[in-house]
């Protein structure tokens, strides 16, 4: 299966900025800023879409919500994310038959999370608490930077209990930003 982890996605203006069509797919450590149609989204495109995870993400949902889930999915996860969503609306979709949503932290505006999320910089902000649930999810190993997560992984992409002198975020693969401490 395909399985993205840490990348930026800047606004899709067609479609979304991670979609998922398909089962058995795990989405961690994405830092994502719009979409047309959603910052992540997971499509039922065939009738079984099961098994996925989409775990350990940072969203802004500018024109479409930050996360979509199609009502097909099933025995799947949306755990320990961090988004905003700038129409006021709830970023996150609910629990349903086949979704459990938990740990997922929802900011009241984009500086509540964010250092500046309007200039890319998408450093946490010190001293928030961003797991209210304490999820413990086997798929959060290490944050967007490679950084080990504890047991109980903090929401979003990146660890807040770091201090990064400079993390300037661009529309580049994950290999090519700065996270030297």
């Amino acid at each position: 299966s395909v399985v993205p982890s840490g990348r930026l996605g800047k606004l899709s203006r067609n479609n979304d900025s991670i979609e998922v069509g398909g089962p058995n797919v795990t989405v961690t450590n994405n830092i994502v800023v719009g979409g047309a149609d959603g910052g992540i989204y997971v499509n039922a495109y065939w009738s079984s879409v099961h098994d996925v995870v989409v775990a350990g993400n940072s969203v802004i949902g500018e024109v479409a919500p930050a996360f979509r889930m199609a009502r097909e999915v099933t025995a799947s996860r949306l755990i320990d994310n961090l988004a905003w969503q700038q129409d006021g609306a709830t970023p996150f979709p609910d629990s349903g038959a086949g979704l459990d949503v938990a740990g997922n932290y929802a900011c009241k505006n984009a500086e509540h999370c964010w250092v500046d999320g309007d200039s890319w910089q998408f450093l946490p902000s010190q001293g928030r608490d961003f797991s209210p649930e304490g999820v413990a999810e086997p798929t959060l190993v290490t944050d967007f930077c490679g950084v080990e997560r504890g047991q109980i992984p903090t929401s979003g992409a990146l660890e807040p209990s770091l201090v990064f002198t400079t993390l300037t975020l661009g529309i580049a693969p994950k290999s090519t930003f700065n996270c030297e401490k």
